[in-house]
């Protein structure tokens, strides 16, 4: 596996209002955080806008 792909398993995006887990979300960016993970918020991302994988790799590289 490479650096880049690592680094994009080990990203957690979160949509604020599509939480699919059952506990508040802000327990689940903690969570994350206390798992290591690199964790990026997109509050003002739309459904239409998309994202391709250069993208997350600098979103998650700057988190």
């Amino acid at each position: 596996m490479s650096e880049e792909e690592e680094t994009i398993n080990r990203g957690f995006i979160l949509f604020p209002e599509r939480n699919p887990y059952d506990m508040p979300f802000s327990d689940l960016v903690d969570y994350a955080k206390d798992q290591d993970f690199s964790v990026v918020r997109l509050d003002k991302l739309s459904e239409e806008e998309e994202l391709d994988p250069g993208e997350y790799y600098h979103l998650l590289d700057r988190a």
